[in-house]
C-alpha cells in the first residue's frame, strides 16, 4: 500500500461516484463524496469536480466500454506479461491495435504460469475522457475499470471462501445492464460487461457467456449465484424476476442478493490506486502531460516565491528605513530639546572649574616660583618670571658659566611639578660675560579646560 491521497471516480451509467482514500502505514481511510447525476456526459461531470479533489486520480469506465479477457501466460515479469498480452490481443481485438488502448494486470499466480487481466478499449473513448479532464487541468493518472473496482471490494473474501467445487457466478446490476464474473475456487475465469433492458435479456447474455466459458474451461455446474445492486436500481431489476431468470440460466442454483452502497465502486477504484494495481488504460502521453504541468506549476510557484521574497525584502528594507528615519528625527528632536539645558550645565561646570582653579593653590604662580627657586643652582639668576595659569611658566635668566644653565634645565626636567621643559636659546656675551638663557616650563592642564 502506497502512502498518499487517492481519488476514485466511477463513470457509471447516468451517475458519477467519488471516493477519497487516505493511505499510510496504518491502513486506508475511505471517504465517500456525494454521487452526481451525469446524464450522458459523465466525463464532463467528473472533470468539473476535479479542482476540488486531491491526490492521484483514478477514473473507472463501465465494463461494457471495454473488452475484458482473463489469459494465462508462462511468465511472471510484468514487462514480459505486457508483451505477451499485446501479442495475444492481436488475435481477438475487434479493431487494429493502434486504435485500442490496452491494460494488463496480474490476477493470480498459477503453477508455472500467471493468470492475467487484459482489457482493451477504443482510444477515442480514452481521449474523450482525457480531453474532458484536460480542460479542468490535467488528464487523470489512472484509467481503470469499474468492474475491477467492484472486484476489489470482495476479491479477498471470494479467494478465501470460494466454493470447493463448481462455479460461482457474480452479477452487478447497472442502470443499462450488468457486470458479470464467473469464478472457480474463488479465481476469476470470465469477466464482461453486458447491456440488457431487463432480467430476461440479462439471462440471455449470461447464457451466452457461460457457454463460451464451458467451451474454454470445461463444463461445470454453477453452484451459486450472487446479485449485487444499488437501492436505486431495485425498481428496474425486481428481485423476483432476477432470481427466476438466474435460476433458469444457471440450473436452479441458489441466488443470493447483496446490497451495493452508493459510491462503493469509487471506493474500490481508490483502493486499487492506493494498492498500485497494474492495469491502467491511461496513455503514456498523459503522464508526460502531468509531468510537464507539474514542472510549469513548480516554475510558477518558484517565480512567485522569489517575487514574494523580493517584495518582502524591499518592503522590509523601506519599512526599516522609514523606521530608522523616524527614530533619527525623534532623536534629533530630543537632542534639540536637551541642547539648552546641556549648554547651561556645561557653562556652569566651566565656571565652577574656573573658580576652583582660582582658589586652588596647586600649580599656582607662587608654587611654581617656589619649585623653580628650590631647583635653581648657584651662579644662576632669574631676570624674568611669566606665569600663565594651567599653561606655562616662561623664564629668562643669566649664569656665570653655561654649565650652570644646563644643570638648571636638567633639574627642571626632573621636577614632577612640570609636564614638559622646553629650553630656548643660550647665548654667551662676549668678553667673558654671562650666559643668557630662556626656558618654558609646561604646567598640567586643567581637566575639561578649553585649549
Amino acid at each position: 500500500m502506497k502512502s498518499g491521497i487517492y481519488t476514485g471516480i466511477a463513470l457509471e451509467e447516468k451517475v458519477v461516484e467519488f471516493a477519497v482514500a487516505r493511505a499510510d502505514e496504518r491502513g486506508v481511510v475511505l471517504e465517500r463524496l456525494p454521487v452526481r447525476p451525469a446524464g450522458d456526459n459523465s466525463p464532463g461531470v467528473a472533470a468539473a469536480e476535479r479542482s476540488a479533489l486531491r491526490g492521484e486520480v483514478a477514473v473507472g469506465i463501465p465494463a461494457v466500454q471495454a473488452l475484458i479477457r482473463l489469459a494465462v501466460f508462462p511468465a511472471r515479469d510484468p514487462a514480459e506479461l505486457d508483451a505477451m498480452a499485446r501479442l495475444d490481443a492481436e488475435n481477438y481485438a475487434p479493431l487494429p491495435m493502434d486504435q485500442l488502448q490496452i491494460g494488463v494486470e496480474e490476477a493470480a499466480v498459477l503453477e508455472g504460469a500467471t493468470l492475467v487481466w487484459v482489457a482493451l478499449t477504443p482510444r477515442t473513448r480514452v481521449e474523450d475522457i482525457g480531453e474532458a479532464f484536460r480542460k479542468a487541468g490535467a488528464p487523470p493518472a489512472r484509467l481503470d475499470l469499474n468492474l475491477l473496482g467492484w472486484w476489489e471490494l470482495w476479491r479477498d473474501a471470494a479467494t478465501a471462501e470460494g466454493p470447493k467445487s463448481g462455479r460461482h457466478l457474480a452479477v452487478r446490476c447497472t442502470a443499462g445492464g450488468a457486470d458479470l464474473m464467473a469464478l472457480d475456487h474463488g479465481r476469476p475465469l470470465l469477466a464482461a460487461g453486458v447491456r440488457a433492458a431487463g432480467p430476461r435479456e440479462l439471462a440471455a447474455e449470461i447464457a451466452e457467456r457461460l457457454a463460451a466459458l464451458a467451451w474454454e474451461h470445461g463444463v461445470k455446474p454453477i453452484e451459486r449465484a450472487e446479485v449485487w445492486r444499488r437501492a436505486a436500481d431495485a425498481d428496474g431489476w425486481p428481485e423476483g424476476a432476477l432470481r427466476e431468470a438466474l435460476r433458469e440460466v444457471t440450473g436452479a442454483a441458489p441466488v443470493e442478493f447483496r446490497r451495493l452502497e452508493e459510491g462503493a465502486i469509487a471506493d474500490g477504484l481508490a483502493r486499487r490506486a492506493a494498492r498500485g494495481a497494474g492495469l491502467n488504460l491511461a496513455p503514456e502521453s498523459w503522464r508526460a502531460e502531468r509531468a510537464d504541468r507539474r514542472r510549469r506549476r513548480s516554475r510558477i510557484l518558484a517565480v512567485a516565491a522569489i517575487a514574494l521574497v523580493w517584495a518582502l525584502g524591499v518592503g522590509g528594507f523601506y519599512g526599516a528605513l522609514r523606521l530608522q528615519r523616524a527614530r533619527t528625527e525623534a532623536e534629533k528632536a530630543r537632542a534639540e530639546s536637551l541642547r539648552g539645558p546641556a549648554e547651561a550645565v556645561l557653562e556652569l561646570r566651566e565656571r565652577l572649574r574656573a573658580f576652583e582653579g582660582y582658589v586652588s593653590r596647586t600649580h599656582s604662580a607662587l608654587e611654581a616660583l617656589r619649585e623653580i627657586t628650590e631647583r635653581l643652582p648657584a651662579g644662576v639668576e632669574l631676570n624674568s618670571f611669566a606665569y600663565r595659569k594651567h599653561a606655562t611658566v616662561a623664564l629668562r635668566g643669566a649664569a656665570a658659566r653655561p654649565e650652570a644653565v644646563y644643570d638648571f634645565l636638567q633639574a627642571l626636567e626632573q621636577s614632577p611639578f612640570f609636564t614638559k621643559i622646553e629650553s630656548g636659546e643660550v647665548r654667551s656675551r662676549g668678553g667673558g660675560g654671562k650666559s643668557e638663557f630662556t626656558v618654558t616650563a609646561h604646567l598640567p592642564g586643567r581637566e575639561g579646560a578649553k585649549p
